[in-house]
């Protein structure tokens, strides 16, 4: 059916996102100012390593021997590199009453630019109503297809959020959350769910080596 197709489309741009990212090229950064987090100051950039999307080494001059090996960005006195939002409470999409079609995924693809806008640059969507729509949304992100900040994606809500939700037994929580981790999912969300439901997501989640946030 449909859900059938659209999880085999989320494990194909699997497969291309972390081909993508593995052929990333390390970049060095120079010039212009950073904060430094720990004491709260602009701090002269003397050079800055960025290796497979993350900082590497900060005041690192490139000798002539290893400028080829990066992609180089030069910032003007007054450009600044500074740390992003890590928003844990992020919604991609706060329609209820769509679908899963592909062709509603604007919404996620036009916020996740609002996110990026505004400083935020790693997002947990705490439960969605849109699960596999979420979890293209981060390929795409990763893909290097869309611009926007990396998805921590949650899979669907566990509990009476969920739309056509129902008491679940604990073998049929078991395998869902068994599923949804093997689509990708970074994590869960209980909202509406009762005690049993809780310990058996909780339980199955943490065998996955994932964690579940609770609006409880």
């Amino acid at each position: 059916g449909y859900k059938l197709f659209l999880a085999l489309f989320v494990v194909f741009l699997l497969v291309c996102s972390s081909q993508v990212q593995a052929q990333s090229e390390p970049v060095y950064i120079k010039g212009g100012s950073y904060f430094d987090v720990h004491n709260g100051q602009m701090v002269k950039n003397d050079g800055i390593l960025v290796r497979g999307g993350r900082f590497y080494q900060l005041g690192s001059p490139l000798t002539k021997e290893t400028i080829n090996e990066y992609e180089v960005i030069e910032l003007s006195s007054d450009e600044y590199v500074l740390p992003g939002i890590v928003d844990i409470h992020a919604h991609y999409r706060i329609d209820a009453f769509g679908s899963e079609q592909l062709g509603e995924i604007d919404e996620f693809k036009y916020n996740a630019l609002v996110y990026l806008a505004n400083g935020v640059t790693s997002t947990f969507a705490n439960g969605v109503y849109y699960p596999y729509l979420e979890l293209a949304a981060k390929s795409l992100v990763n893909s290097g297809k869309w611009v926007g900040p990396r998805i921590w994606a949650s899979g669907p809500y566990f509990g009476t959020a969920r739309p056509g939700w129902e008491d679940y037994t604990k073998e049929e929580i078991y395998d869902q959350v068994d599923y949804w981790a093997s689509l990708g999912v970074d994590g869960f969300k209980t909202k509406g769910g009762n005690p049993e439901t809780v310990k058996y997501l909780v339980d199955r989640a943490h065998q996955n080596g994932l964690k579940v946030a609770g609006h409880l």
